[in-house]
């Protein structure tokens, strides 16, 4: 169980169908909150600590989450960021039987250059990749293809602590990427120490979007 993602009630499969049961929150992910690029700097600074946080205990605790974009991403006033849609190989079977409701859900332009090629192949540095688009969008609203992201990176105007690491996390070649959250995280606490995650409603959960406690030195959302 991870506190940073949304709560999963149940999963499994019925007549054919894949499902799972999560806590609704409507109108809270970051798609819903504001249009891409509209977001103020200090926000997209807060939602890329929460969010930088929420994927270094994800990828420690369950792996890599494969489905990145701004619908599931939900931001956490003062405790951080949650996740959703995080099954994605349940989506995958789904989408190879022959599903078209769910093109939309896991074949979207947030997903890695490698994913575009093969929708399984996907790990934490695809992860890292999804972030710097969602964080793209938000500034620029740009959702770009892959062979524009690296100049619709470098041209876009990023909030000053964010852009030398938003600009890595978008690199075509995932090894030139970091390599996980927690490497992520760290990088921005380097140079963003400090910075509080965006607000939207409180959860019962805890504290989503916190580093494991072994790393929440690091940075103080």
């Amino acid at each position: 169980r991870s506190d940073s993602v949304v709560t999963l009630y149940d999963q499994g499969c019925e007549a054919e169908r894949c499902f799972m049961v999560m806590r609704y929150l409507a109108g809270r992910s970051v798609q819903d909150q504001r249009p891409g690029g509209t977001w103020p700097h200090d926000l997209v600074v807060g939602l890329a600590t929460g969010l930088a946080a929420s994927l270094c205990e994800v990828h420690e605790t369950v792996g890599p989450h494969g489905n990145l974009k701004p619908s599931n991403v939900f931001p956490v006033e003062g405790k951080g960021v949650l996740l959703s849609d995080f099954l994605l190989p349940l989506w995958l079977d789904e989408l190879e039987a022959g599903s078209q409701l769910l093109i939309s859900r896991v074949l979207h332009p947030w997903r890695a250059p490698e994913q575009c090629e093969d929708p399984r192949d996907y790990d934490t540095r695809s992860d890292i990749f999804s972030f710097g688009m969602v964080l793209l969008w938000c500034v620029s609203g740009a959702v770009p293809s892959v062979r524009e992201v690296e100049a619709a990176a470098e041209a876009a105007e990023w909030p000053d602590p964010l852009a030398e690491v938003a600009r890595r996390c978008l690199k075509v070649d995932r090894d030139e990427r970091y390599a996980d959250g927690l490497e992520l995280f760290e990088a921005l606490a380097a140079v963003a120490g400090g910075a509080a995650a965006p607000g939207a409603p409180e959860t019962e959960q805890g504290a989503p979007g916190q580093a494991p406690s072994a790393h929440r030195p690091v940075l103080s959302l």
